[in-house]
């Protein structure tokens, strides 16, 4: 098995505990990303890395700056509760579109 890198397992460990703190689950996260439930788990988990782009969507859909999760600068309960209230906003969102007879 493949050793994992420690900046990996950092930046996972960031990643989740953001995606916690907005409330969402490795589902709901996965689909918003477009990505497999899977590869969010491989990241989160610190057996796959970021590319650039991937780092970009996690940043927009949790609406945290980069160096949050990147070098795991604490986050503000202002960061958090404005990440929940965006992710909540996003899954609203979604629902809306996916309604019957929603055109």
């Amino acid at each position: 098995m493949k050793e994992k890198k420690p900046i990996n397992v950092e930046i996972g460990q960031n990643v989740k505990r953001v995606r916690e703190n907005a409330g969402l689950t490795q589902e709901s996260f996965a689909e918003m990303l477009g990505l497999g439930v899977k590869h969010v788990s491989a990241i989160e988990c610190g057996a796959a890395g970021l590319s650039l782009a991937t780092l970009q969507r996690i940043c927009t859909v949790l609406s945290v700056p980069a160096d949050m999760l990147l070098f795991g600068t604490p986050a503000s309960d202002n960061n958090d509760e404005r990440a929940a209230a965006r992710a909540h906003g996003l899954v609203e969102l979604a629902l809306e579109v996916v309604k019957p007879g929603h055109v």
